[in-house]
């Protein structure tokens, strides 16, 4: 099954993204959304747990007052440097978070590229944001010393299991199997071993185990987040891992404030 991820493993589809989104606890996350090309204004959108709201008004053409307002807010804002008319420029090589979310919020996860400029308002929230970043990248980093790698995403309803596909630490593929739900419940009976994953695989994989249950529940969407990926990062019982591919060493904890 070494060849499962990158030739049979279905792609994540609509359904599937927006289920990953409730798993990690994001889809009532609260913001305000603002495309831009160059200095027009395409639309302003409000999200929260019931979606996203349009404004039709231009919010250039709103008063100080109103705007100085809308500074205190979470708010991400997206201007696209390329125009291409029909569509606009997305980069094509996702990194892991944005290949397994929906729009808008894998633009949270989006690094630097020539075709988008992304910022973050107010300066706690970009703050916040960078850590986030930065713990994602590591999750991936840690993920891509394996050519197959399951992400156990654990809330305190359901669990969804991704496998990741890599090739010289580049991400490949990611998509989703029932029959990984049979490692994911061994691993909660604490009964997974280094030996049923090279079995089930056919080749040294890693399972990661991403816990979103009850302790973070007084935490913003996003602080909940972060202690989930750096719990997983830095508990040796939040992984399985067989003979790597590379080197791995315990990502360090990053020196951060909330």
């Amino acid at each position: 099954m070494a060849k499962l991820s990158r030739y049979f493993t279905p792609t994540l589809g609509k359904k599937d993204k927006e289920t990953i989104l409730t798993s990690l606890g994001l889809s009532g996350a609260s913001f305000r959304l603002l495309e831009n090309v160059a200095t027009q204004n395409l639309f302003t959108q409000n999200w929260g747990e019931t979606g996203p709201k349009t404004e039709i008004t231009e919010f250039s053409n709103r008063g100080s007052e109103v705007a100085q307002i809308e500074l205190m807010e979470q708010q991400i804002s997206v201007e696209h440097m390329v125009w291409g008319g029909a569509s606009l420029a997305f980069p094509k090589e996702k990194k892991l978070f944005e290949a397994i979310l929906p729009y808008p919020h894998a633009l949270f996860f989006t690094g630097e590229n020539k075709d988008l400029n992304i910022q973050f308002a107010p300066e706690a929230f970009s703050k916040k944001m960078v850590s986030l970043r930065l713990l994602a990248n590591q999750l991936e980093d840690a993920l891509s010393h394996f050519e197959l790698s399951v992400l156990w995403i654990r809330n305190s309803e359901s669990a969804f299991p991704l496998l990741f596909h890599f090739v010289r630490k580049k991400l490949i593929r990611v998509g989703t199997l029932s029959s990984l739900l049979e490692l994911g419940a061994k691993f909660e009976q604490e009964g997974l071993s280094p030996s049923d994953l090279r079995q089930f695989f056919g080749t040294n994989a890693a399972f990661f185990s991403l816990d979103l249950r009850g302790s973070h529940k007084p935490l913003s969407p996003w602080d909940s987040l972060i202690g989930s990926i750096t719990q997983c990062l830095t508990e040796q019982s939040a992984r399985v891992v067989g003979e790597s591919l590379q080197s791995i060493d315990s990502p360090p904890l990053l020196d951060f404030e909330l």
